[in-house]
């Protein structure tokens, strides 16, 4: 049974993304207590271990209490502020510890990559209304970065990875307001055209043919393109072109002629002046970085 547009889609996206993730440290912290994170090039996420905290700053406008299990996200580096909560009734005792497991991710195509390009600044997974195995694996990466096994540092980031997967996920289905390729994925017209983009990048796509896939014409599906998208169908196509370039010059097997043939490009000259425009950096000074990081 073949798989429904929005989810090949959703699927291809999300795999794609080339994130590192690393958990920095477990914070601990008592009393009246405030720790600001200033804004940075990577993004930030915090999962609750124990306690409470809120969290404010530019980009929020209520402060937000978090708890034992929830998780915030900061996916663009957004300033904020972490501190103590005020109790007026029952203030927190100097012995009753708030911990909170921080890190950093970047991802490695940066805001060309659809899913980084469509999060909002901050979103919130709250432990109570997520399923049993998102719980499971915080749960998971909460004790292996407590212990002092061998690889733990290695085995925690690939948890915080799929942890960060699966808080993208729950963001898609319980936002109020989606937008870039989630938003799109409302329309199934436009699904079909990016499932069909993701699948088939080096395809001799036009205007002509993605507005028939889509069955609109040209000009009205440029235009609900661009609403939902942020950008012409024309640009999202590159721009993929681009991101799916960027994770085959990882495959030191392939050449750099072979990646612009697969996809799409009738030169490789071509192809490396729009890498270089897209990304500031030759093919070849990827490569290089992809070939130093085995090492």
């Amino acid at each position: 049974m073949s798989r429904a547009p929005i989810e090949v889609v959703l699927e291809t996206a999300l795999s794609s993304y080339q994130l590192r993730i690393e958990v920095i440290t477990s914070a601990r912290y008592c009393g009246d207590w405030v720790d600001r994170e200033p804004e940075t090039s990577r993004g930030q996420f915090h999962l609750m271990e124990q306690g409470e905290c809120m969290v404010s700053g530019p980009s929020i406008d209520t402060p937000i209490l978090l708890r034992s299990g929830d998780f915030i996200v900061f996916p663009k580096g957004t300033a904020h502020i972490l501190s103590a909560c005020p109790h007026t009734e029952a203030p927190i005792a100097a012995s009753d510890y708030t911990t909170i497991l921080c890190g950093e991710m970047e991802f490695v195509s940066g805001a060309r990559n659809p899913v980084f390009s469509a999060l909002p600044s901050h979103f919130v997974v709250r432990h109570g209304a997520v399923s049993g195995a998102f719980q499971n694996i915080a749960r998971t990466l909460i004790e292996v970065s407590s212990s002092d096994d061998v690889g733990r540092h290695v085995v925690r980031n690939k948890l915080a990875d799929s942890l960060f997967t699966m808080a993208v996920l729950d963001h898609v289905r319980s936002a109020d307001e989606l937008k870039g390729i989630f938003a799109a994925l409302t329309d199934r017209r436009i699904a079909n055209v990016l499932a069909a983009i993701q699948s088939r990048p080096g395809a001799d796509w036009t205007l002509h043919s993605m507005a028939g896939l889509a069955g609109m014409s040209r000009t009205s599906f440029a235009l609900r393109f661009a609403e939902l998208m942020g950008l012409a169908p024309v640009q999202y196509l590159t721009q993929w072109r681009i991101n799916e370039a960027h994770r085959m010059l990882r495959d030191q097997g392939i050449s750099v002629a072979t990646v612009a043939e697969l996809l799409g490009y009738s030169t490789e000259a071509s192809f490396r002046r729009t890498f270089k425009r897209l990304t500031g950096l030759g093919p070849g000074q990827v490569r290089s970085a992809s070939r130093l990081a085995l090492y």
